[in-house]
């Protein structure tokens, strides 16, 4: 998609130099932008973040805890708060929250996956000494931390474009022949 958009602009005498292209949560997309923008960045979209964590709260049995205890609901709502800050805060900050919620029965596997996928890495090794080795994150809290960013921080005005679009429409994935008849 983005190599078609870069094509296309060619062709056009379009230079496409964004500082920023904000995306979803998928891999995909990210290893594009860095393909295909060289030198622009990736910033992801902070909505598909808290979605994500609401799955995940989902998955592991905890939405029910969530709507009922309201403090419990705060500590988790304090891990998607976490994008507010400066990147290299993010690991400090996030330990924090993560005494808090240890005390929560049933929450760990949401604090491994956040920690693994969000900030530090999956554990690849335990020293003797009992220090442990990491993988990167995979998305990095520079990735997805909108502190100090002049940029929105969803992409949701996208998505309500479209939806409005396809409600006026009546479906989805229109071609033009269709729209003109």
């Amino acid at each position: 998609m983005f190599q078609d958009l870069q094509d296309y602009a060619s062709e056009n005498y379009i230079v496409l130099q964004p500082d920023y292209i904000l995306t979803d949560f998928e891999q995909a997309a990210i290893c594009a932008v860095k393909q295909e923008f060289i030198n622009s960045q990736s910033r992801l979209c902070l909505f598909h973040l808290g979605q994500s964590m609401w799955r995940k709260v989902q998955s592991v049995g905890l939405s029910i805890k969530y709507g009922e205890d309201e403090e419990f609901s705060l500590l988790v709502r304090h891990l998607l708060a976490l994008a507010f800050l400066p990147p290299e805060e993010i690991p400090s900050a996030f330990d924090e929250i993560k005494k808090l919620l240890e005390i929560e029965s049933g929450t760990e596997n949401l604090i491994m996956w956040f920690e693994d996928n969000y900030v530090l890495g999956r554990v690849r090794k335990t020293l003797r000494n009992g220090n442990v080795i990491r993988g990167l994150p995979l998305f990095s809290p520079e990735l997805w931390s909108v502190f100090n960013q002049n940029i929105p921080r969803t992409q949701n005005n996208i998505e309500a474009w479209h939806r409005r679009w396809e409600c006026l429409v009546g479906e989805s994935h229109v071609g033009v022949y269709h729209l003109i008849k």
